[in-house]
């Protein structure tokens, strides 16, 4: 319990005060513009809420209009001289953006803290209940191994009150 008391603490410090806000900035990158946008799994969590898999934020017309949409640099320079960049980390597809990224923790955390609360769960709460999970299962299946593979051997936790020879 202590382990991972302690585990969990230095994971839960090194998540929040590591992992960047969820906010949106522009991002220049190869003389092009983009807009960076790291609250995607409250995105995708918001979509599933409402009965969709797509993201409902803004798309530039230039970008639909595009005869090949996926050029990183062509989207750069056109987010650049219009002053309306593209999405960076986003997949586009027939006038849409996509979350590209695995939708569970969407499903198991961040849609049933909207729906329950009505506010979004921070990326770094998340991330951080999510360590403090794998610190749980890791310690559990360690203990479990333990049990199976070297029952009765000595692990140096438990107190023996058998006087040693």
């Amino acid at each position: 319990m202590v382990l991972w008391a302690v585990m969990s603490t230095i994971l839960i410090l090194l998540t929040v005060s590591t992992h960047p806000s969820d906010s949106v900035y522009t991002l220049q990158y190869q003389g092009g513009t983009f807009l960076v946008d790291r609250s995607q799994y409250q995105q995708l969590a918001d979509a599933f809420l409402h009965g969709r898999i797509w993201i409902d934020a803004h798309v530039p017309d230039w970008l639909a209009a595009m005869d090949n949409p996926y050029d990183e640099q062509a989207r750069g320079t056109l987010g650049m001289q219009t002053g309306d960049p593209s999405r960076w980390d986003w997949a586009f597809y027939h006038g849409r953006y996509y979350c590209y990224f695995g939708p569970l923790p969407a499903l198991l955390l961040f849609a049933p803290f909207k729906a329950l609360t009505g506010t979004d769960l921070p990326t770094a709460v998340g991330c951080a209940f999510l360590a403090i999970l794998a610190c749980a299962s890791l310690i559990f299946l360690i203990e479990t191994l333990w049990k199976r593979y070297w029952h009765g051997t000595p692990d140096g936790s438990r107190s023996s009150s058998a006087p040693q020879s």
